[in-house]
């Protein structure tokens, strides 16, 4: 079986208009394989050493913060990939700086505004919501801390529209070693109960400011005195971003509103249980996150450039690659998955069942491919945040209904079915509209994808 996929693999290498993706995909694949590896070890530590209310406690800051940061950016670290192989193909490199520039200042003084909401708000968030007292200092740090998440997050993505993609490989793995260096460190040698957080602020501020100097040089190297800057003004950078940030803030709900309500309605142990289960579900996203960070750009680059017989092939081909990549995972998974939550304790095995709604949920996330990145990216961004719109609100009141009663399992049930309505609602719009879809099912491929057809 394995030898197969690998011929599968290999076939699309010969492929001219495919070679892109794949080469950028596997730099970006072996990035979050090193890195999840690493962060695999350092989540068993953590439930060895600290337990999974620590766990739980991480994940819900994590939360939080994930929050804020995305007000921050305000969907600019969506759009900035659209916009800057548009301005740099169209014009130059120093609109595309330009663009950049102008997105930074945006970002900082959003997030300075969101974080002094948030520290004057920490102590009703920990004692009122999540009922935790001893979290209220980590959320009054978490207030400072959100202006140097929303930098690295634009940052990143900016890396990545410059299509810079062994160096965001690089920092996509650097935060996953300096993670398990200090927590390492502060384990054996400087122990507290709480290490975990501060290794979080830690290992994001370092990672932020290499980021930062990063971005930096490469602006230094690439711009010239004769360039033109025609980069769009502000209101229309916030515009365009808008509707992007109303899709990817409706898609973080779906992410985080189990971790919340699990925090409303459960102990934090069960919510460390959970984050357990969901880190190992997501290790079967690994190929579709990899190929989405090389396709958004190259999506925004054939469609902008009229090219829709070379747009389907990429998009097609792209599911294909993610779907036969991803099979392996879920098997073992499937079959290994009680047994490897074991390693983390005793206590992690009660989260199987959830385990399972939860690769069932990624799997059809593989089976439909990058489908979301491809309508942001073409210009169908309102109506996809109007399917996430809808999938939001079912995730919410399903995890309202189910989390009293069923806990981690009917969380992971309603983070299922957000995944399962929005991929299926989205591909159906792909069709309607472009007349084919990104679906990809081994053994059934000629009723939705038709190899002669994407060729032809």
């Amino acid at each position: 079986m394995i030898g197969s996929l690998i011929q599968k693999l290999k076939a699309f290498d010969t492929d001219d208009e495919f070679r892109e993706i794949l080469h950028g995909g596997i730099y970006s694949f072996i990035a979050k394989i090193l890195g999840r590896a690493l962060g695999l070890v350092s989540s068993i530590i953590i439930a060895r050493y600290y337990g999974a209310t620590i766990i739980g406690y991480v994940s819900i800051i994590t939360t939080v913060l994930g929050l804020t940061t995305l007000i921050s950016n305000a969907g600019m670290s969506v759009s900035i990939l659209k916009l800057i192989p548009e301005y740099s193909g169209k014009f130059s490199e120093k609109s595309a700086f330009k663009i950049y520039y102008k997105m930074f200042v945006t970002t900082v003084a959003i997030a300075m505004v969101t974080g002094s909401i948030l520290y004057v708000f920490s102590k009703e968030i920990s004692n009122n919501i999540f009922q935790h007292k001893e979290l209220e200092v980590f959320f009054m740090i978490s207030a400072v801390m959100v202006s140097i998440f929303a930098i690295y997050s634009l940052n990143m993505s900016a890396i990545r529209a410059m299509k810079q993609v062994r160096m965001q490989a690089v920092f996509e793995f650097l935060p996953n070693v300096i993670s398990i260096i200090l927590l390492l460190i502060m384990t054996f040698a400087f122990y507290d109960k709480f290490n975990p957080i501060y290794i979080l602020f830690a290992t994001t501020t370092i990672i932020t400011m290499l980021t930062f100097v990063y971005m930096s040089s490469l602006k230094k190297g690439k711009l010239t005195n004769g360039s033109i800057d025609a980069s769009p003004s502000y209101l229309h950078i916030l515009t365009l971003s808008f509707p992007m940030f109303l899709t990817v803030g409706l898609q973080y709900v779906m992410a985080s509103s189990d971790i919340i309500m699990l925090g409303i309605f459960t102990s934090a142990d069960q919510i460390g249980i959970y984050a357990v289960a969901l880190t190992l579900s997501t290790l079967t996203t690994f190929i579709l996150m990899s190929i989405n960070t090389i396709a958004a750009p190259k999506f925004s680059e054939l469609y902008h450039d009229g090219k829709t017989k070379e747009l389907r092939y990429v998009a097609q081909k792209s599911t294909r690659v993610i779907l036969w990549a991803t099979l392996p995972i879920f098997m073992i998974l499937l079959v290994f998955g009680q047994m490897i939550l074991s390693v983390y304790g005793d206590d992690f095995t009660s989260g199987y069942v959830a385990l399972v709604f939860l690769l069932i949920g990624q799997l059809v996330n593989s089976i439909t491919g990058p489908v979301g990145t491809f309508l942001n990216m073409t210009g169908h961004q309102v109506a996809f945040r109007n399917i996430v719109l809808i999938a939001a609100i079912l995730n919410v009141a399903l995890n309202y209904i189910l989390i009293p009663g069923f806990g981690i399992n009917g969380a992971a049930f309603a983070n299922m079915i957000g995944i399962v309505s929005v991929n299926v609602m989205a591909a159906l719009f792909q069709i309607r509209t472009f007349g084919f879809s990104t679906i990809y099912v081994p053994g059934n491929a000629r009723s939705i994808i038709k190899s002669s057809d994407v060729s032809s």
